[in-house]
């Protein structure tokens, strides 16, 4: 089954101010006050293990193009500081068609003795007072199958403007 098999269903979140699609038969649930979880389907093979994707909305500590560039290569060691056995898949930067950029970061680690986790990281920085952080896992053993609905997610999310 390819990305463009699968059903999907589309979300606005009225507090976080976006929109997205998301395959329809995973669920959502509001994890905070300013943060959504998408939980994919269990697999039984894998101790009913289940991929998630997370968005949070946070107030960035700077703004600008500069900024958002030195951020997002400081996240990488980041990562690689805080992560054992980390291996970085790649990066990438694209724009959304609300005219803004992400900084996708996709990597493995080691996250137990018997599970290799493999993740995105993704940053959109929108203005002076929304940082959206985007965090998605699956295991390894599945990452051929989540890791292009992921980006699929990503690629889809469209910024609301805020509201007066």
């Amino acid at each position: 089954m390819t990305t463009t098999d699968i059903p999907y269903a589309h979300l606005a979140h009225p507090v976080l101010l976006l929109s997205l699609l998301m395959p329809g038969a995973w669920t959502v649930t509001d994890v905070a006050d300013h943060q959504i979880r998408l939980f994919g389907p269990e697999h039984p093979e894998l101790d009913d293990y289940r991929p998630t994707l997370s968005i949070a909305m946070h107030r960035p500590d700077g703004f600008g193009d500069d900024w958002f560039d030195r951020f997002c290569a400081d996240s990488v060691e980041r990562l690689r500081a805080s992560y054992e056995g980390f291996v970085l898949r790649s990066t990438d930067r694209f724009p959304l068609s609300s005219l803004v950029d992400v900084h996708a970061t996709w990597y493995e680690w080691q996250a137990g003795p018997d599970h290799r986790s493999a993740q995105l990281q993704a940053f959109i920085a929108v203005d002076a007072y929304r940082l959206y952080l985007i965090n998605a896992a699956t295991r390894v053993e599945v990452a051929d199958r989540y890791l292009p609905l992921f980006d699929g997610i990503v690629r889809s999310i469209r910024v609301l403007p805020m509201r007066p």
